[in-house]
């Protein structure tokens, strides 16, 4: 840890858990142990890119199959590049601790199609705006050589997170939703990376598990640490379970808030930078409580059913999913 990161852990609820282990996590037999090796394969094979709605779609089509929910995210980690312009972005790491298999690691980020406006506008085709989803077996593949880590949060191994690749999915499909543009100044990478930080790290809390977030501002100054990580009492929208990884990118936010007010004045500008605090709070709102009835209607949907053994149709199904992942491309 460098001399300018500080560690902090997750406070014990003082009540039950809102979220609890899906006893599938826990017991992947359940499932079937075949069909956990090979969605396991077909994960760890895979070499791809998704840039649009469209892909968006297919990879929530394939987290809703059969045999995906032993994945569980083990820690997440947010970079941020040394070019100019700076970008930003974040990586999840997904196990399976029951079975012991290596983890693997996506890469979620935000970019643009065109620098030729700085404010965008809100369109159906998205032509400005590109979330992208790498995933690689290895994480240092995902990560540039001179890039800074910002924070961490490590989920320890006899620690259950209840995170699955189908929140993730739910997650994005909502910032498609409320924030499906690009500009310079309001929904950009910082932003995404940060709504992406703040909704994992509240699920993190809402399970219970006891976890350690690690935050690197670059300063010594605990003044400057402690402001960006505590909380207003007196402060709006405080929620019950916020903790100092939760505050940390809302402080962000705001401070990024202000500083546009101030340099970019006008009525249009005003209007555009209330429209991030009140997307970024519906999203707020919407992991909160909704996407977790979502996630479990997802997952009964694509779900085997109890004898956990694939038919004829899933395996083959399976196989040719893992045929074309391997090319980079998902069904």
């Amino acid at each position: 840890m460098t001399p300018t990161a500080r560690a902090f852990t997750s406070p014990p609820l003082a009540s039950p858990p809102e979220l609890i282990v899906n006893p599938q996590i826990r017991n992947p037999m359940l499932r079937g142990t075949f069909a956990s090796l090979m969605t396991y394969l077909l994960l760890s094979e895979a070499q791809l890119e998704v840039s649009d709605g469209f892909e968006w779609n297919r990879f929530y089509r394939w987290t809703r199959g059969f045999g995906n929910y032993h994945l569980q995210l083990s820690a997440m980690h947010w970079y941020k590049e040394s070019t100019v312009p700076s970008h930003e972005y974040i990586l999840l790491e997904f196990t399976s601790r029951s079975l012991k298999l290596s983890p693997f690691t996506i890469r979620l980020e935000r970019d643009s199609t065109s620098w030729f406006s700085l404010f965008g506008e809100r369109n159906e085709d998205r032509r400005n705006c590109k979330d992208k989803l790498t995933l690689r077996l290895d994480s240092l593949k995902l990560i540039g050589p001179t890039d800074k880590l910002m924070a961490s949060i490590l989920i320890p191994q006899h620690q259950y997170s209840v995170i699955t690749l189908l929140h993730i999915a739910h997650l994005q499909q909502m910032l498609n939703e409320k924030a499906p543009v690009y500009d310079l100044f309001t929904y950009n990478c910082w932003w995404y990376a940060g709504c992406i930080w703040e909704n994992v790290a509240y699920w993190l809390r809402q399970s219970g598990a006891e976890v350690v977030f690690t935050l690197d501002l670059g300063t010594p100054d605990d003044e400057v640490i402690e402001e960006m990580t505590q909380a207003v009492p007196s402060q709006a929208g405080v929620r019950p379970l916020d903790w100092e990884a939760t505050i940390f990118p809302r402080k962000l936010l705001h401070a990024h808030i202000m500083t546009a007010r101030r340099a970019l004045r006008g009525r249009e500008t005003t209007r555009k930078l209330d429209g991030v605090l009140e997307a970024s709070k519906q999203i707020r709102e919407y992991c909160m409580e909704e996407i977790h009835r979502d996630v479990i209607e997802g997952g009964r949907a694509g779900s085997l059913g109890g004898s956990g053994r694939p038919n004829l149709k899933q395996l083959i199904t399976l196989t040719f999913q893992i045929f074309v992942l391997r090319r980079g491309v998902f069904m």
